[in-house]
């Protein structure tokens, strides 16, 4: 591996910075039983960008709590149960685990902060990326797919490591179906060939929204990101996010600093096609800004990044704005 293992490339990359400790686990599909819809009205609002996906595209999932703050997958406080047309319910696990803070939930009062609205606070709005389980991707084939969150039980610790699937708990979401498709046009049915070629680095890469250790995978996602297709908005959004953060080599020294002029090349910012990518990618070269200008006052690319974002940021509604706060 040219810059590091796993491991050490999750160690500095800033996903959520209250979290503290990450570990790269084994990620499981185990079949667990069907389970009754809890009484009363769902906690949690399930949402993606769209109904329909092609194989091999990541589903940007939206989670709005609407009485608590929400915890996020990788943290193990609920889990994410996927039924697939016909077949049994099944848990995925994130190939990324970590624990939360003590502090990070502790505050559950209803209000509105920042004057955000409490319907769009953003400690009531989490996402997930679904796209890497096990080595492979977690939607294999065409179908319909339902998704719902469950309640882990009450003995088992949050952000445990489990040997066993967890006993049934209550369902705490509402019921999000999606379908997957295989792809029909020249340019969609070639790209996915070449991310066939080792789905599972490639979407690590895509989860952890870049990654220079996971040669196949970045080598794939560079690919993907010139093939004029379905899949080059995503791949482009992950060149943009990993030239907009530091990698280090096995002994902790920089070797690959942020390149801002790369990073804004690749970035995506329309909205029309959902709103989680440019949200996140103004994120990441808003924090990518903020480093380099501490680091020197005169950086290459900085002045450009600067206005393109005051730009994007102008452009988000209210909610839109509570979403780049969520991450």
């Amino acid at each position: 591996m040219r810059r590091g293992s796993i491991q050490a490339g999750l160690a500095f990359r800033k996903l959520q910075g209250a979290f503290i400790a990450a570990q790269l686990a084994v990620a499981t599909a185990s079949p667990v039983a069907a389970l009754p819809v809890a009484a009363g009205s769902p906690l949690i609002n399930l949402a993606a960008e769209r109904e329909s996906y092609l194989l091999g595209e990541p589903i940007y999932l939206r989670m709005e709590s609407q009485r608590a703050p929400v915890p996020s997958l990788e943290e193990g406080s609920f889990l994410l149960a996927i039924q697939a047309a016909g077949e049994p319910e099944w848990i995925y696990h994130p190939p990324l685990r970590y624990r939360a803070g003590p502090a990070k939930y502790a505050d559950t009062t209803a209000r509105a902060r920042d004057g955000v609205p409490m319907h769009s606070d953003p400690e009531r709005i989490r996402f997930a990326r679904i796209i890497c389980a096990d080595g492979e991707l977690v939607f294999r084939k065409p179908g319909r797919y339902r998704l719902r969150l469950i309640a882990l039980p009450s003995a088992e610790e949050p952000g445990a490591k489990r040997a066993a699937p967890p006993a049934s708990g209550p369902v705490v979401s509402d019921t999000l179906t999606v379908s997957f498709r295989d792809p029909s046009s020249a340019a969609d049915k070639k790209a996915y060939s070449i991310l066939a070629r080792n789905p599972g680095e490639y979407g690590l890469a895509l989860y952890l929204e870049g990654g220079d250790q996971l040669r196949d995978g970045m080598a794939i996602i560079a690919e993907l990101a010139a093939s004029q297709s379905a899949y080059t908005r995503a791949a482009s959004f992950v060149l943009s996010s990993d030239w907009s953060q530091d990698f280090n080599d096995y002994a902790g020294g920089l070797s690959r600093p942020i390149d801002l002029q790369k990073a804004l090349a690749w970035a995506q910012w329309d909205k029309g096609n959902g709103a989680y990518i440019p949200i996140r990618n103004a994120y990441r070269l808003a924090a990518a800004a903020d480093l380099v200008s501490n680091r020197s006052g005169s950086v290459p690319g900085l002045a450009a990044v600067r206005a393109r974002l005051a730009s994007f940021l102008a452009s988000l509604s209210a909610n839109e704005a509570a979403w780049l706060k969520s991450f």
